[in-house]
């Protein structure tokens, strides 16, 4: 005997069907997203095998990407320019000093009241390694803004405020003196620095951050910012990084 036709378990049947196909679809969807991760990076995930091994998907190690060494130095050079310099250097200068005046110059009491400044310098080459027994000439206004008795040639260098010094064995050197005053612009402290038998010498500015005057742009200068002293005063730090040119 045959047997008899149901349409109703055909119907079954094709449920069931339907049923399993959405179940994996769905199962496919939940392992693909799991798989990416929320930032879309494969992430490793167990999948069954015929022998149960747990399976790892895993992106190209970030050390086989190629790298490109950056093209500016470890400390980039001061802002400066560089002149010819004949080489001979002051005898025994000590790394700290007090900037005093000129030979021969009286220095005026000036009517605006002085403010103690004390200035701490390292000097560095371009790889930050510190330049020993290098030379540093400093000079600036007095805090009513005056460069000494003459300022016109041939006179043009007596100043109230100047002294040498020569970096201690760690690149370091310490001047103690007063916060320059200035008509116009920005106040600034001259800095020359040379080293001995070098055939260079950069002439750069020091401006303070916290003043009125300074301009939008300082690239053109090194910017250090004022600190009180428990003392009375203010101290700075100031980093210089010596890169003269290449003997060509």
């Amino acid at each position: 005997m045959s047997a008899r036709f149901d349409p109703s378990m055909w119907r079954g049947r094709r449920s069931a069907q339907r049923l399993a196909v959405l179940v994996v679809a769905a199962l496919v969807v939940v392992g693909a997203v799991v798989l990416l991760g929320r930032d879309g990076r494969s992430t490793a995930v167990p999948t069954a095998t015929s022998s149960s091994a747990a399976v790892t998907v895993s992106t190209v190690p970030s050390a086989s990407r190629s790298i490109v060494p950056s093209p500016t130095p470890a400390c980039a050079g001061s802002p400066g320019q560089y002149d010819a310099w004949d080489g001979v250097p002051p005898s025994n200068a000590p790394s700290q000093t007090m900037l005093a005046p000129t030979t021969g110059v009286v220095r005026p009491k000036p009517s605006t009241k002085p403010i103690p400044l004390v200035v701490k310098g390292l000097v560095l080459d371009t790889s930050c390694r510190p330049i020993a027994h290098a030379f540093v000439w400093a000079f600036h206004r007095d805090p009513d803004g005056n460069y000494g008795p003459d300022a016109s040639p041939p006179n043009d260098n007596l100043f109230y405020y100047q002294a040498t010094v020569e970096t201690d064995d760690a690149g370091r050197f310490e001047l103690t003196t007063v916060r320059p005053g200035a008509p116009t612009g920005p106040s600034h402290i001259h800095m020359l620095v040379a080293e001995a038998g070098g055939r260079s010498r950069m002439s750069l500015e020091i401006w303070f951050a916290d003043d009125p005057g300074l301009p939008s742009s300082t690239s053109q200068a090194v910017v250090a910012r004022p600190t009180p002293r428990s003392g009375g005063g203010f101290e700075i730090e100031v980093r210089i990084v010596f890169d003269p040119p290449s003997a060509g």
